[in-house]
């Protein structure tokens, strides 16, 4: 146990309602949860509650905070003290470790009630007064996971004494580490913690009791447990962080707790908490590209890398610099591969473009969207902000050693959110110009290589046995190349592809082109040479590849660009490979080095008439165009009328006849397709159109605006009115999925005024089923029931079959939450039947969902249960976890609503996580409303009173008003189980107010109910 947390200052809290925990902070003065005090008078607290003689005193609540579970007790008498039976009563407490224990006893029934009075018989008042201490230290994490530990009163540590008759509960001293949490709790820290070895009541949370206790880092108090021990499983806690009370308090409540349990006045006075070493086992990431074996020399260079191991320093940092060519990522990813073993946990590899022609430097938002999305954040949970998007990155990279390498930066300030925090992480840099505004990183500058190493590296590629190491050409090769790696290696391939080229005759060609001998030009000649030697088919792939917009392209992208077979142009991409022109980082992936993909677009330009390189780019754009819609058809959920046809249909495509295909080629291409909508304004609505349905899937939607927005705007520019109105379509989806409902909403008017100027009827359906939705989101329910309607008129008018599935299953949804269950039953089964006609498996698990909850409506519990079972199992064979989750949650409340919470219970905490995996905050307040009841029922007020909490919040945060008017009939629910009158009449309002407000006949009959049941003192 550590110097801070003292045993003897941990407080068992009892009230007539409910058991906590707490701690001594001060004189007289106990921290504790607010839900445990909540509505009691007068409280008792114990010290040393496990051992033979506890000190037992009065208390009153003198502050609480009930959205931070926070309360604090003074107490009014004098401590007494108690005696327990010494020879029946075990010791399992703080004071166990240093005396025996004798004759256990027996484990108490934790389903019975325990008796809210002294168990223990008074043994005389212990003369004294007040209970005195030290004040302790308050402090924050600032790097987690941090080491801590708590002590409480669980009810898994409840005891039956049997010489007195009674229970007690022993003390639990729980330690683990403290880490944030991802999800919507952004005022607490999970506590990871050994599960209980038993847990003595499954329909009761063994930890019921902790909440309370003080949560230590060695000798400073960071948090207070809360009440989500339920929710969370037997080996989390979550505890409500000491600093997040500055934020979360206003300056006159702030200021009474302060005086209160000696906090400090501002959050600078706090302690700062940070691990001692970081190495939590993580799943592997490792994208280093492969190592060279031509590497040579930069002996000293290298030595200096693989000796930042040896610092100690967190994190590490090197920037090396040098001028193009000079070999700067050959040196960062030599070292990398040789450190690689001493950072297990993740290798991470950007490239940032900082000096890439015709491509610009890469955002610090895109390239933190990109790390995020590679260390499984999933899009929802990618915050749209620069600085939120740089926490997230730190903190998934504080739990581990990690390896980063970050590629051809253009300045300091595109890599400075880029780089991690916390300690066990090394980060290589490169940049043509030295990164002097980076203080902590190790400066590494590359000169040109001298002779007797460029000429080893000449041999190396060339073959040693051509060109004997005392070759007196050899050094006017090296001077010849300008010193320069890359130049020194294509003339090797080069030299490597002619073997009736003598070095004699090299050096002759090269002569020959070389004016002047500074580098640039030495480089410039190297290319020029090796360019020449290629066949006049791979000159003008060459030439072609410079041309594409994107950092990457494929064997379809070259046939496109040379309008030919894949496999053959393929072949020339080899070609290229061989002579050290191109690099394959990846098995089909061809990319240029950035001073080669300028020298083929100055190729480009000199050799290639306008019209012919205007050609290749119609027939590149053209591919992608056709690719993206063919793919598109897998993933998007409407029929759509703009399908503008491809300037020259493309002859080839890659194999695009799954879902999974569709995914990887979206996932290879996104890139290219992006910059290619950037690049060429005229195509920019036909690219967005298809990138449509996998950014709305997988995000990230913060990208998703801004490309549909300048699509939207380029459209408009062209006078593409069609493209315009679909690219605001689908913005107003990227919106609506961001939580901007407001501005979705303005967005698709604008998209249906076009519709309808145009008189495109199609794309007026596909525009107002997207505004129903937001409708929907938004707690609008008639206006979705309307919208939704009409959209299904039109789809009906153009026998869209897709289109009409799509406007029924969002209309029985709306019906259901207006309580008109017989009309949306009949319009969920249409979509089913037309689902399945289309053989969507996809459709018919979405659709499934929405039946089951309308069945439990109408009371039929059996059918109910086994449709959303078959939804559940669907959802879950298509890997689509949300759906999974949406069907699981409604069955768990199905199974409360037809009797049988404890066959409910494991259901909703399933669909939880899985909402939690993928970051749906509406998912996550559902399951929470639902547990809440299941709680409720169960008989776990505090429980149920928490889990309401948390879904109102969560719903507040997102302006559903549907789902607040929901989570606040069960939060008041609960509040009236426990005698809170007040309180619960207060939430029955605000939940009939919302009911109204959205036109929820259910929500407004259950909130009105509550209150009639209040006021007649049921």
């Amino acid at each position: 146990m550590s110097a801070g947390l003292d045993p003897h200052r941990a407080a068992e809290v009892i009230t007539p309602a409910a058991r906590g925990s707490g701690y001594l902070v001060a004189d007289g003065v106990v921290l504790t949860a607010a839900h445990v005090v909540v509505g009691s008078a007068a409280v008792k607290v114990r010290f040393d509650a496990d051992q033979p003689t506890e000190w037992i005193a009065d208390a009153v609540p003198a502050w609480s905070d009930s959205a931070l579970d926070t309360a604090v007790l003074r107490i009014t008498s004098p401590a007494q003290r108690r005696r327990r039976n010494t020879d029946t009563a075990a010791e399992s407490g703080p004071a166990a470790r240093t005396r025996p224990a004798t004759n256990v006893p027996q484990s108490a029934d934790p389903d019975e009630p325990e008796p809210p009075a002294d168990p223990f018989e008074p043994d005389g008042p212990e003369p004294g007064g007040r209970v005195r201490c030290e004040p302790v230290r308050y402090g924050r994490i600032v790097r987690p996971p941090v080491p801590c530990e708590t002590l409480g009163f669980p009810l898994f540590k409840m005891r039956y004494d049997p010489g007195g008759a009674s229970t007690y509960r022993d003390s639990e001293h729980a330690v683990g580490t403290a880490t944030s949490w991802s999800n919507m709790r952004e005022s607490t820290v999970e506590l990871r913690v050994g599960a209980p070895e038993r847990n003595p009541s499954p329909r009761r949370s063994p930890w019921e009791g902790m909440s309370g206790a003080a949560v230590f880092s060695g000798d400073v108090l960071i948090g207070m447990v809360g009440e989500h021990h339920r929710t969370d499983g037997p080996g989390t806690l979550a505890a409500y962080r000491v600093d997040a009370w500055y934020s979360r308090l206003s300056a006159d409540r702030l200021g009474e707790l302060a005086n209160l349990i000696g906090l400090p006045p501002r959050p600078a006075g706090l302690a700062e908490v940070a691990p001692e070493a970081a190495a939590w086992p993580v799943p592997p990431l490792r994208q280093l590209p492969a190592d060279t074996s031509a590497f040579t020399n930069r002996d000293r260079e290298l030595a200096t890398l693989l000796g930042l191991l040896d610092d100690g320093a967190a994190p590490m940092i090197a920037a090396i610099d040098g001028m193009g060519g000079i070999g700067k990522t050959a040196l960062a990813v030599r070292a990398a591969h040789e450190l690689a073993a001493s950072f297990p946990d993740r290798h991470l590899f950007l490239e940032l473009h900082g000096y890439t022609a015709g491509l610009r430097p890469r955002e610090p938002a895109e390239a933190l969207a990109w790390v995020l999305q590679s260390l499984g954040v999933p899009p929802q949970r990618i915050p749209a902000e620069l600085d939120a998007r740089a926490a997230l990155y730190r903190d998934r990279l504080a739990n581990g050693r990690n390896l980063i390498v970050l590629d051809n930066a253009a300045s300091e300030a595109q890599i400075r959110q880029l780089l991690p925090a916390a300690p066990g992480s090394l980060v290589l840099i490169t940049s043509r110009r030295r990164l002097r505004a980076l203080d902590d990183a190790i400066p590494i500058s590359l000169d040109l290589l001298p002779t007797p190493d460029a000429a080893t590296l000449f041999r190396r590629v060339a073959g040693r046995a051509r060109f004997p190491a005392d070759d007196p050409l050899l050094p006017e090769v090296a001077a010849l190349c300008g010193h320069l790696p890359l130049a020194v290696r294509i003339a090797a391939a080069l030299s490597r592809h002619r073997p009736a080229w003598t070095l004699g005759h090299l050096v002759d060609r090269l002569r020959a082109e070389t004016a002047f001998s500074d580098e640039e030009r030495s480089l410039t000649t190297v290319f020029d040479l090796s360019y020449d030697a290629l066949r006049p088919d791979q000159r003008r792939l060459y030439r072609r590849l410079g041309l594409v917009p994107g950092p990457d392209a494929d064997k379809y992208a070259a046939a496109a660009l040379l309008d030919a077979d894949p496999a053959e142009a393929e072949r020339w991409l080899q070609n290229l490979v061989d002579h050290n022109l191109l690099a394959e980082p990846a098995p089909g992936r061809y990319e240029f080095h950035d001073l080669l993909r300028a020298h083929a677009r100055a190729h480009a330009a000199e050799d290639d008439p306008p019209e012919d390189r205007a050609e290749s780019e119609r027939r590149l754009l053209s591919y992608y165009q056709e690719a993206a819609q063919h793919a598109d058809r897998h993933l998007t959920r409407y029929t759509t009328a703009y399908r503008p046809r491809a300037d020259r249909p493309h002859r080839h495509l890659p194999p695009l006849d799954t879902r999974e295909e569709a995914d990887a080629w979206f996932r290879h291409e996104l890139p290219n397709l992006t910059a290619a909508a950037r690049h060429f304004p005229a195509h920019a609505a036909a690219l967005a159109a298809g990138l449509n349905g996998y950014l709305r899937v997988h995000g990230p939607w913060s990208e998703a605006v801004g490309l549909h927005t300048a699509a939207a705007e380029a459209a408009r520019g062209q006078g593409d009115r069609a493209g315009q109105a679909t690219a605001l379509t689908n913005l107003g989806t990227a919106r609506r999925l961001t939580g901007d409902h407001a501005g979705a909403a303005h967005i698709l008017d604008q998209a249906l005024v076009l519709f309808s100027e145009l008189g495109d009827e199609q794309g007026r359906a596909n525009a107002l089923d997207n505004l129903a939705a937001v409708h929907w989101r938004s707690g609008r329910y008639p206006d979705a029931v309307h919208v939704y309607a009409a959209a299904l008129e039109l789809c009906i008018r153009l026998r869209d079959a897709r289109g009409q599935a799509s406007a029924l299953t969002g209309l029985g949804v709306a019906l259901e939450l207006t309580g008109e269950y017989h009309r949306a039953e009949d319009a969920h089964r249409r979509a089913l039947a037309i689902y399945r006609d289309l053989d969507d498996r996809r459709g018919q698990a979405a659709v499934l969902a929405g039946l089951g909850i309308v069945l439990r409506g109408l009371s039929n519990h059996p059918a109910a249960i086994s449709t959303l079972t078959e939804a559940a199992t669907l959802a879950a064979a298509l890997q689509d976890r949300q759906g999974q989750a949406i069907a699981l949650v409604n069955l768990g409340a199905t199974h409360r609503m037809a009797g049988d919470p404890a066959a409910a219970e494991p259901i909703l905490r399933h669909a939880l996580a899985l909402f939690e995996e993928v970051g749906y905050g509406k998912g996550q307040a559902h399951a929470l409303t639902h547990l809440s009841h299941v709680h409720r029922l169960t008989g776990d007020l505090a429980e149920a009173i928490a889990a309401a909490r948390q879904a109102t919040a969560g719903y507040t945060a997102i302006a559903d008003y549907g789902g607040e008017a929901q989570a606040r009939i069960a939060l008041a629910h609960a509040l009236a189980a426990t005698g809170t009158s007040a309180e619960a009449e207060r939430e029955y309002t605000d939940a009939l107010r919302l009911a109204r407000q959205v036109s929820s006949p259910r929500d407004e009959t259950e909130s009105l109910a509550g209150l009639a049941n209040l006021r007649r003192g049921l």
